[in-house]
């Protein structure tokens, strides 16, 4: 990696004979499997679920930062601090943002994957990892409004589904003027915005 670029980070089965067992036997295990869906809900069944679907892997994360992230010790450092601290912290004040700034090629992208690897099960491909590039999602400066609208609406959505969400914004240089307006409140010490508690989820922006 050529020593004039730079990331600089910014803090902003269990299985069962049923036919063995006489029939009686059948109402206990109705039972457990009523209290399970009851517990877990039926959605875990179906597909990803926050309770489940969230894991973050503390060991690994360092592991990864110290011996893939080539060069960017300061990086390494904070992240893994940041995100150790945000994560183990049953209510933080806040939720976390983080913004990496560099050239393209620097590892801003790189880094954003590290995190959602180790935060949920199924990394970038959780239901719960939301990638926005302004370039594609607003791309129509004159459409500010409407996209304020819609994120607003996304956002919500989705941290209603998962508290832990983590959202991505790359090329925030490339964004519309006043689209952050929106995000704003929502990164602030704020218990509860329009019934939803952000203070759990991650916001990572990337940019020049």
């Amino acid at each position: 990696m050529p020593s004039t670029t730079f990331l600089l980070l910014v803090l902003l089965s269990f299985v069962t004979n049923i036919s063995a067992f006489p029939f009686v036997a059948l109402v206990p295990v109705s039972g457990l499997l009523a209290a399970f869906l009851a517990r877990d809900g039926i959605e875990c069944l179906l597909r990803e679920c926050c309770s489940q679907g969230v894991w973050f892997n503390q060991t690994g994360l360092k592991h990864v930062l110290t011996h893939h992230l080539h060069g960017q010790h300061i990086v390494t450092e904070r992240v893994f601090h940041h995100l150790s601290a945000h994560m183990l912290d049953r209510n933080p004040p806040k939720a976390l943002a983080l913004s990496f700034h560099g050239y393209t090629g620097v590892g801003k992208n790189f880094v954003s994957n590290l995190i959602a690897s180790h935060v949920f099960k199924r990394g970038t491909k959780s239901r719960f990892f939301h990638f926005y590039d302004s370039t594609i999602h607003f791309a129509h400066r004159q459409k500010v409004h409407e996209y304020k609208v819609r994120l607003h609406k996304e956002l919500r959505e989705a941290v209603s589904a998962c508290p832990y969400s983590v959202f991505v914004f790359d090329e925030m240089h490339n964004m519309p003027s006043g689209l952050l307006d929106v995000l704003a409140p929502l990164l602030d010490f704020h218990e509860s915005i329009d019934g939803v508690d952000f203070r759990r989820s991650i916001f990572l922006f990337l940019r020049y």
